[in-house]
């Protein structure tokens, strides 16, 4: 006996398979269930432009040449926003928050 091809298998599979009506379900029940539709976000997360990753904020001008020192005239939680400039010469210690101006 020859094997089917796959497009045929598929086919008689897929032959009388029909979609099942949508439904509601908690969120706890949902596990291993597929969306009947797009979900939309009502609000971007984070709800604003953050760092990836804690880094340093610096002036491209500062690290043009390297080694170079700069000093750092302080630090940023996570998610708090930083009000300040970065100046010359300076830095700013950030810790995954919203980017800062120059």
């Amino acid at each position: 006996m020859a094997l089917m091809p796959v497009a045929e298998a598929l086919a008689r599979v897929l032959a009388d398979a029909e979609p099942l009506a949508a439904e509601a379900t908690p969120l706890a029940d949902a596990y291993g269930r597929v969306l009947a539709a797009d979900v939309a976000a009502l609000r971007t997360q984070p709800p604003a432009d953050v760092s990836a990753m804690d880094g340093y904020a610096v002036r491209s001008a500062d690290v043009a040449r390297v080694p170079v020192k700069l000093k750092v005239i302080g630090e940023v939680a996570a998610g708090h926003p930083f009000h300040g400039t970065v100046g010359a010469g300076r830095a700013h210690f950030h810790r995954r928050c919203p980017a800062p101006r120059h």
